[in-house]
């Protein structure tokens, strides 16, 4: 009986077993699809790339040399300035003038007291010379008219009202002369004040030292006390580790503007022409990341504002010291915003635009470097040409944006499923 009751437990026992089965097996006929691409998308990455650009750049300060030249005092006195910062000026321009003290103050106070002369001598006069021009202007009309009512007095034989308007004639004729006389009399001592003013002027322009352009190009009255010590500095003898030591001196110096007026001694930097032409630059950088190129390679000089301009590499010196490298390069013209001695740069030695996708999708067969592209759900090679990379990621061209990629370079996919 017990027997009995246990094979009925276990007939039971199986049938539920088989139902199992056969309720998870459908199931699985079912979902298998989206289970097989859940699983596909977990462990076989797909996507698309990017359009865009890879450059190979290193970033850092550099120190620039003959893209400017220092306009320094050639005696001790005061600072006229005749050019105007920002403004174009050639070699050996007159820039401004430097005078001693007390003949500048006392030319000063000459020439305001010159002008001031002049200018309450017009007041004074203006009213009365205006009622000048008008009488004259007045008594001309009269004189004309009684010119011609005596021409025809005569006419009509009326020798009496002829007579009348000849003396009208006379007497406005002998009144305009009067009111000539006094005009010229107002205009005479108003040339001669103005011709003092003219003359302590130019006592005032000749008065002191002038202050010539070294070279062509653009005024700038700003300076720093650093820049007369970086003029006698030998940039091309100094090693990385003293590049580095005067860019932070530089970028610490003081900026000195010159102002009209200012008292300057003689050999003081009061401000510099920058002509930017055959700029020299010296860039200092760990040889780790130095860029792969040599004397003669051709790159791009990008600058924090987003300006850029060609250079020529000049020289590159590495083991100086050991773990650092020096580029040496010439740039024909420089064109900066902000002038100085130092600046942060890029130096952009190569770059590649196309489609950028990760770098280990790249897969290699028979020698042809390719990618595997998802075509109806399976993983076809697609040779592709790789035009840079960098990192982690690639440029490359051969396959379109909108073509789906395998990410990891798992070269045994290809011709499998992998959606």
């Amino acid at each position: 009986m017990t027997r009995r009751r246990s094979k009925t437990k276990y007939r039971a026992y199986a049938r539920k077993v088989a139902m199992a089965v056969i309720i998870i097996s459908v199931a699985m006929l079912f979902l298998w699809p989206y289970i097989r691409s859940a699983a596909l998308t977990a462990f076989i990455p797909i996507d698309r790339g990017r359009a865009g650009t890879l450059e190979e750049s290193v970033t850092g300060d550099a120190l620039f040399s003959h893209w400017s030249s220092l306009v320094v005092a050639p005696a001790d006195g005061t600072l006229r300035i005749l050019v105007q910062g920002n403004e174009s000026v050639k070699l050996g321009q007159r820039l401004a003038d430097i005078g001693s003290p007390n003949t500048a103050e006392a030319l000063a106070e000459g020439l305001l007291f010159a002008e001031r002369t002049l200018e309450a001598y017009e007041n004074e006069t203006a009213v009365e010379f205006r009622n000048l021009v008008d009488q004259a202007d007045e008594a001309y009309k009269t004189a004309v008219e009684a010119l011609f009512s005596g021409r025809r007095a005569y006419g009509t034989g009326d020798l009496k009202s002829a007579r009348l308007a000849e003396s009208r004639v006379r007497d406005n004729g002998e009144a305009i002369k009067g009111f000539r006389a006094r005009l010229s009399e107002i205009e005479d001592r108003r040339a001669e004040l103005a011709g003092n003013v003219i003359l302590v002027q130019q006592a005032v322009d000749t008065a002191g030292v002038q202050v010539l352009s070294p070279a062509s190009g653009v005024l700038s009255w700003q300076c720093s006390d650093y820049d007369l010590t970086m003029a006698g500095v030998a940039l091309a003898d100094k090693d990385a580790s003293e590049l580095l030591a005067i860019i932070r001196e530089d970028k610490d110096a003081r900026i000195m503007t010159s102002s009209d007026g200012q008292t300057v001694t003689m050999g003081d930097p009061v401000g510099r022409v920058v002509s930017g032409q055959d700029a020299l630059f010296y860039f200092p950088v760990k040889t780790e990341i130095r860029p792969d190129v040599k004397a003669g390679s051709r790159i791009e000089v990008r600058f924090r504002d987003g300006t850029s301009t060609q250079a020529t590499v000049t020289a590159v010196e590495d083991a100086c010291p050991p773990g650092y490298s020096v580029l040496t390069g010439e740039i024909p013209l420089l064109k900066v915003s902000r002038p100085s001695n130092s600046m942060e740069i890029s130096l952009v030695t190569s770059r590649a635009t196309g489609l950028i996708i990760p770098s280990r999708s790249i897969v290699e067969r028979d020698g042809q470097k390719g990618v595997l592209t998802v075509q109806k759900t399976y993983a076809r090679f697609t040779p592709v040409q790789v035009l840079a990379t960098k990192g982690k990621e690639a440029v490359v061209k051969g396959i379109g944006e909108t073509d789906e990629i395998v990410l990891r370079g798992m070269s045994f996919l290809e011709g499998r499923r992998v959606r």
